[in-house]
């Protein structure tokens, strides 16, 4: 079963003017007692909010939290032999309030934030919501004079959505990636069908980088031409940049940003006439080495 935890920073990584401040800080549970299927952390309306999901029957539950930072960054109170554990325990005040709790049909793959909506990545493909008022629109949206594609994009995995400009936005399936208008109508004719079959997707502009277990596949992202094949062994993506400002927007102007945002890892392959003593994996950041080619 999957739980969710919230951990003080403090405790992680001890402040070396002040080490002992919060490290007998204990992790706070965030979800109740549903099993955590994905969570999601981002900026919303100037409010920081957490959304993990959870099943009921067929339907993605959503529950939305916000940190409470007066009490996150609230100094441990010294116990008193006096109060019982449990009782200090039960009445201990949580790191997080109820924000607001939401139903999806289908399964959720990951949740997305933009500048004042959210997306949920599902079965159902693209879900893009407005907390206030919680209107919702799926897309792409239906056009009957590109059928072909929105029929495709149904029956594919949703991965990410990036925007290319203040009217555009590319939306990536496991398998391809469309674009759309701010609207959610597909605004190109075509789409760009990756190399192989993708199971994230990241964006380090100018370039996004689509993850298969034997490869990392770079294409430009104002274009979707191919630039690189990274190869490798069971390859994961284990951070795609978000929280670093590079999620969500793409800044295809200036110069390349090379400051490591994407990190993955991968098996490294025996080396000969080494005794083998497991599984070694390498864990690696991905930095354009090069300006992006024009």
């Amino acid at each position: 079963m999957q739980n969710l935890f919230a951990y003080h920073i403090g405790a992680l990584v001890p402040n070396p003017l002040d080490p002992r401040a919060f490290t007998s800080r204990s992790p706070q549970k965030v979800n109740g007692s549903k099993e955590v299927h994905i969570f999601s952390v981002g900026t919303l309306h100037g409010r920081t909010l957490v959304i993990y999901t959870t099943k009921k029957e067929a339907d993605s539950v959503f529950h939305i939290v916000e940190p409470v930072f007066d009490k996150i960054t609230e100094r441990p109170k010294a116990s008193s032999s006096l109060v019982p554990s449990m009782l200090s325990r039960r009445n201990k005040s949580s790191w997080f309030r109820a924000y607001r709790d939401f139903s999806l049909l289908g399964e959720c793959y990951d949740v997305i934030f933009l500048k004042a909506k959210i997306v949920a990545l599902c079965s159902t493909g693209f879900e893009v919501l407005e907390l206030i008022g919680m209107k919702r629109v799926n897309i792409p949206q239906s056009d009957k004079n590109l059928a072909p594609i929105a029929q495709r994009c149904k029956s594919c995995r949703p991965l990410g959505m990036f925007r290319c400009s203040n009217d555009e936005f590319l939306l990536c399936y496991d398998e391809f990636g469309v674009h759309v208008n701010k609207n959610g109508a597909i605004s190109r004719a075509g789409v760009i069908e990756w190399e192989g079959k993708a199971n994230r997707v990241a964006l380090h502009a100018p370039y996004i980088l689509l993850f298969n277990t034997s490869f990392i596949e770079i294409r430009k992202f104002d274009t979707g031409q191919l630039s690189q094949i990274f190869p490798g062994t069971e390859i994961q993506c284990v951070w795609d940049g978000r929280g670093a400002g590079s999620i969500a927007t793409a800044s295809t102007e200036g110069t390349v940003n090379r400051e490591p945002l994407v990190h993955a890892v991968m098996n490294l392959e025996k080396l000969p006439d080494v005794p083998a003593r497991g599984i070694t994996q390498h864990v690696f950041e991905l930095v354009p080495v090069l300006p992006a080619p024009t």
